[in-house]
């Protein structure tokens, strides 16, 4: 019964660490199109505008 816990307990941390990783990725990737996305507009803004 302990054993059971105690790998299940491993199980939810592994699981955490992953979603925590991948919430990382995540939040890497959406900064990462934030900044491409505001490049190509004020580029396109420079080359269009006044």
């Amino acid at each position: 019964m302990t054993r059971t816990r105690g790998r299940m307990r491993d199980v939810a941390h592994a699981h955490a660490r992953r979603l925590r990783r991948g919430a990382t990725t995540l939040g890497l990737t959406a900064a990462w199109l934030l900044s491409v996305l505001l490049f190509l507009d004020v580029c396109h803004r420079q080359s269009g505008g006044t």
